[in-house]
């Protein structure tokens, strides 16, 4: 049964790397339209962009602590299981 708790942090994995990628292609793409002359020509375009960088910046800082969060619920998660193994009774095998 815990087995299954570890393999339902997999769907978990994908979706933070995922976002990750998410939100590094859309900081690169805002820095190329920041770049280019005729947006930032446009006050509400160049405006624009600024808070949607500043909302990617706010946003990206706070996945350390998502790792973090995501990394201790699996190793109370393996120590739940771990520990329900060496008490002889009611653990699953690793296999």
């Amino acid at each position: 049964m815990a087995m299954r708790g570890v393999k339902s942090l997999t769907p978990l994995a994908i979706s933070l790397v995922v976002l990750t990628m998410v939100i590094s292609v859309g900081g690169i793409m805002l820095a190329q339209f920041g770049n280019v002359d005729v947006v930032t020509n446009s006050t509400t375009a160049d405006s624009i962009i600024t808070q949607g960088q500043n909302a990617l910046e706010t946003f990206g800082s706070f996945f350390t602590v998502i790792v973090v969060v995501g990394i201790g619920a699996v190793l109370l998660l393996l120590l739940q299981v771990f520990r329900r193994a060496g008490m002889g009774g009611g653990g699953e095998s690793m296999a």
